[in-house]
C-alpha cells in the first residue's frame, strides 16, 4: 500500500505550482482566467479535504511526471519578459480617427461676413461635385433687407444676410447654379452663336448648358410653343433661361425625391434631371439633403422657399 501522505503532500504541490502560474498570467493581464482557475483550485482543495479517496489508485511516479511539467511550464513563464507577455495578452483598440477639417474656399475664407454664413456657404459648395467649385471669385452677405435675396453672376455671388440659415443655404444653392452656368459651362467662339444669349453676350453652341436650355426654350426668354408650367420645376424657374437653370439645380440637390417623382410623369422634367445629374454630378445623385416639399400637380413658386433637412454628416463623410 503506497503512503497517503506522500500522496497528499504532492497534490498540494502541484495546485500550489498551478496557482503560481495562474498569478502569473494574471499579471500579464488575464484577470478573468486567473480567477476562474483560482475558484477550481480552491474547489478542489475543499474535496480533497472533505472526501476520502482510495490512494491505492494513484501512480506517484505519473503525479512527479505530472509535477515536472507543470514546473517546466512555469520556468518558460518566468523566463519571458515582462513586456513580451504584456504583448502577447493584450488587445491595443485602433486610434481614434481624426476628421480633417474642410478646407474653405479662398472667396469665402477672405470674404468680409459673419463667421456662420462662411461656414454655411463653405460646406454647401464643399458638398457639390468638384468641378466648378472655384467659379466663385467674390462673395457677399448684406445684413440690411435687400431688394433681391440673391443676385449671381460669372463669378460674384450676393446673398441677404438675414434670412433664416435654411433659406440663406438654398439661396447660396440656387445662386451657385447661376455662376456655374455662367461662368463654369462655357463654349467657344470658333463653334458659333446659339439663339441664346446672356443680354448682348453670344452663348456659343458648344456652350454645354445649351443643351439644358434647348429642353424648354428656343430664345433666352422665349419657350418652346409645346411648353407647359409642368414642365419647369417652380414657377419662377419659367422666367427665363437662367432661372430655370439656377432653379433646376437647387431642386436636384434640396428636393431630389420629388424631382426624380415629377421625371416619371414629365418628359420635359426627365430630360432636365438626367441633364443635371449626367452633366454636373457625374451620373450620381446626391444626398446631402431630404426634400420636405409635395408635388400636387402646381409647381412651387420658388425652390429656396421649400423646407429639407440638411445632411451635414454626408457633407463630411464624402470629405474625409
Amino acid at each position: 500500500m503506497r503512503s497517503p501522505s506522500i500522496h497528499f503532500i504532492g497534490l498540494l504541490s502541484v495546485l500550489g505550482i498551478l496557482s503560481l502560474n495562474v498569478q502569473s498570467q494574471s499579471l500579464a493581464g488575464s484577470e478573468s482566467l486567473a480567477s476562474h482557475i483560482g475558484m477550481e483550485t480552491a474547489s478542489l482543495l475543499s474535496m480533497k479535504m472533505n472526501h476520502e479517496h482510495n490512494h491505492d489508485d494513484i501512480d506517484i511516479a505519473e503525479h512527479a511526471s505530472f509535477e515536472n511539467v507543470a514546473l517546466r511550464r512555469l520556468q518558460r513563464i518566468k523566463s519571458q519578459s515582462r513586456r513580451h507577455v504584456a504583448v502577447q495578452n493584450t488587445i491595443e483598440k485602433p486610434a481614434a480617427a481624426v476628421s480633417p477639417k474642410p478646407r474653405m474656399i479662398a472667396a469665402i475664407a477672405a470674404a468680409d461676413i459673419r463667421q456662420d454664413h462662411k461656414e454655411i456657404a463653405n460646406e454647401a459648395l464643399m458638398a457639390l461635385p468638384s468641378q466648378c467649385r472655384n467659379t466663385l471669385k467674390n462673395f457677399y452677405v448684406k445684413y440690411e433687407k435687400q431688394k433681391h435675396r440673391g443676385l449671381a453672376g460669372r463669378s460674384v455671388l450676393i446673398l441677404d444676410g438675414t434670412v433664416p440659415d435654411a433659406e440663406f443655404r438654398a439661396l447660396f444653392v440656387h445662386e451657385s447654379g447661376h455662376n456655374w452656368d455662367l461662368g463654369c459651362l462655357r463654349g467657344t467662339e470658333d463653334s458659333g452663336k446659339s439663339s441664346f444669349s446672356d443680354g448682348e453676350e453670344a452663348i456659343y453652341k458648344n456652350d454645354p448648358s445649351v443643351r439644358f436650355y434647348q429642353i424648354s426654350w428656343i430664345t433666352s426668354s422665349v419657350q418652346r410653343s409645346n411648353a407647359n408650367p409642368e414642365d419647369f420645376v417652380s414657377g419662377y424657374a419659367s422666367y427665363d433661361i437662367f432661372e430655370d437653370f439656377a432653379e433646376s439645380f437647387a431642386y436636384f440637390v434640396l428636393q431630389n425625391e420629388v424631382f426624380a417623382a415629377r421625371a416619371q410623369e414629365n418628359s420635359a422634367i426627365a430630360a432636365k434631371y438626367i441633364w443635371l445629374r449626367d452633366n454636373l454630378f457625374n451620373g450620381q445623385i446626391p444626398q446631402i439633403a431630404s426634400g420636405k416639399s409635395v408635388y400636387k400637380g402646381k409647381a412651387p413658386w420658388d425652390v429656396t422657399k421649400l423646407n429639407y433637412t440638411w445632411h451635414p454628416e454626408q457633407f463630411f463623410a464624402r470629405n474625409n
